[in-house]
């Protein structure tokens, strides 16, 4: 009987060991994420900002401040200290938790911290890309495009912002695999389109009819699939993947002169049409009769 006594004392001591290994961990996690609300909302609130004006004067697509990332983070900013941390652990951890984990415990935070990020390994993701796209318009901002062909300066920039996957090519399938599950899905998308919006925004794309739409299209298209096709590149400097996109911007051209080509002739048979219509249904033209010159 005195054993089965100190058995069951043992279990609850141990239950209650659990119980309170689990509020202390909620707590943790609780303050970490009261801790940062304040620089999530300066980051969403310059984020706001700079997509107001940006709409307003008609310039790029990404912010230069975004959610995520800051032109001159704070060394303070823990939210990001965490997540640049954790991009250095990444070759060795993946696309993880366990990244975020190691990268707080480098900021001095328990493992735990990750508690903070409560989407998980996609914001960590999420934090790469946009942090990607402002060095890309800051490259380019420092470049002078507008003097190539429309074939120079889309492979141009296509190339330079894949290249920026080169580091993380080992284990990108993996990130890819994470954005595209369903809960991530549509922010994926949406960054997605932000992407391809501000690619043909530095191309100098000005249209404003259905164009838009398929030009946009199409360049996804040659974006993702070069972007699968570099996963699986062993050639020398990706050389193979460079020399798929150039097909691939090809194709992509043919299909726009091709478009204004079929545009023309659609218009130059409409015209032959509607002239051909309205000879044969143009009204006679009355003639006078002798008699009726007579009567008159």
């Amino acid at each position: 009987m005195r054993a089965i006594r100190v058995e069951k004392r043992n279990r609850q001591t141990n239950n209650f060991g659990k119980v309170v290994g689990r509020v202390r961990t909620n707590f943790v996690c609780d303050n970490l994420r009261q801790k940062t609300i304040t620089h999530r909302q300066l980051h969403y609130s310059s984020y706001l900002r700079n997509t107001e004006i940006n709409s307003n004067l008609g310039s790029s697509s990404i912010p230069s401040s975004s959610p995520f990332f800051d032109e001159s983070p704070d060394p303070e900013n823990l939210h990001v200290n965490i997540l640049e941390s954790s991009l250095q652990k990444v070759k060795t951890f993946g696309w993880t938790v366990e990244a975020l984990s190691t990268g707080a415990e480098e900021n001095g935070l328990p493992g735990i911290a990750h508690g903070m990020f409560p989407d998980g390994p996609v914001e960590l993701v999420n934090y790469f890309i946009e942090k990607c796209n402002i060095e890309m318009i800051q490259k380019l901002s420092s470049m002078n495009l507008q003097q190539v062909t429309m074939k120079e300066r889309l492979r141009t920039i296509l190339q330079m912002r894949l290249e920026m996957l080169l580091p993380y090519s080992s284990n990108w399938s993996q990130a890819l695999s994470v954005m595209g599950q369903p809960q991530n899905l549509p922010k994926s998308l949406h960054g997605l389109a932000l992407l391809i919006d501000e690619i043909l925004h530095q191309c100098g794309d000005k249209s404003t009819d259905f164009d838009w739409y398929t030009k946009r299209a199409l360049v996804t298209g040659i974006y993702v699939t070069t972007e699968l096709y570099l996963l699986t590149d062993a050639t020398r400097n990706k050389q193979d993947t460079w020399d798929y996109l150039d097909r691939r911007i090809d194709d992509f051209l043919r299909m726009s002169t091709l478009k204004v080509d079929l545009e023309k002739t659609v218009s130059m048979l409409g015209s032959g049409v509607f002239s051909l219509v309205q000879n044969f249904i143009k009204p006679p033209t009355p003639t006078i009769t002798p008699s009726a010159k007579s009567a008159s």
